[in-house]
């Protein structure tokens, strides 16, 4: 069953589609997004994709993601050139591109909580950045770092999901300690999300969403009913809405992430709504 999943963090499961989510570029949303999208939601219909096309993507993705070196773990890291070329992310990604004159690039963030990498944009022939501090020390680093500007879709349903998996998973290599605790996979098909829901709540109790998040346990049954992962690509005539079923291993969750994307340049980063389906009030204590 876990193979079906696509969930793959190191110990805890195989095949993974791992995401840190105290990094990923979507935030949280406000309730000011969440009825915005909502309202967006409204308007846009489901659009097919080959079948099996978000399984395909997302275990291409992870296939290029390299074991942590030993020189990346410690402050200061520095890159060495066989290390993980995040430009190669478009050879899988074939219907997203980088801006003309730009490329996609990382710098290592290392501490005594964990490490993670760090994406930004630079000019194709500006040198790239060492190390995390030079990265900081850069008088233009919050234009750097807002790198999904600089990606281009071809604008079709298939380009639009993977910008979305980009945006989520782009980062979601390399993750140590502490970042592997907060990272999540993807539920493909209507039966694993229906499994874990009894593996994370065997007493099926009804998700009771106003007790606060750390304390939630139960499953939310309307939405895990009405959930639909073969249909995650709705179009209108000016947003490409993207669902994900998102499954925490660790946390015993699993969450529906809507990501709502202008059809104009610059695309993102795009709004973002969180809901939770399931959880098994697991308390994460570091």
């Amino acid at each position: 069953m876990l193979n079906r999943l696509g969930v793959a963090m190191n110990g805890f499961a195989v095949a993974c589609a791992c995401v840190c989510a105290l990094l990923a570029m979507a935030l949280p949303a406000s309730a000011q997004n969440a009825a915005e999208i909502a309202a967006i939601c409204a308007k846009a219909k489901p659009t097919a994709i080959p079948a099996g096309f978000l399984r395909k993507q997302m275990e291409a993705m992870r296939a290029l993601w390299p074991e942590l070196p030993e020189h990346l773990r410690h402050q200061d890291a520095v890159k060495e050139p066989a290390d993980m070329d995040v430009q190669r992310y478009f050879t899988v990604l074939t219907h997203v591109k980088m801006e003309g004159g730009y490329v996609l690039d990382y710098v290592y963030h290392y501490d005594g909580l964990g490490g993670f990498p760090v994406l930004y944009a630079r000019k194709k022939h500006a040198p790239a950045f060492a190390a995390e501090k030079d990265l900081n020390a850069a008088p233009e680093k919050k234009e750097l770092t807002d790198w999904m500007r600089h990606v281009l879709v071809d604008a079709t349903p298939e380009g639009w999901l993977e910008i979305t998996l980009l945006s989520k998973y782009g980062n979601a290599f390399y993750l140590h300690w502490h970042a592997l605790a907060f990272a999540s996979g993807l539920a493909y098909d209507k039966k694993d999300l229906e499994t874990l829901a009894k593996q994370f709540v065997p007493d099926g109790v009804e998700l009771d969403e106003k007790a606060p998040p750390p304390d939630q346990k139960g499953i939310d049954t309307k939405k895990l009913q009405a959930a639909d992962p073969d249909n995650c690509v709705r179009m209108s005539e000016t947003h490409a809405v993207i669902e994900l079923y998102t499954v925490s291993e660790v946390r015993g969750t699993i969450a529906r992430e809507s990501f709502a994307w202008t059809l104009k340049t610059p695309y993102g980063p795009p709004l973002t709504k969180e809901e939770r389906l399931v959880c098994s009030g697991r308390n994460i204590v570091f």
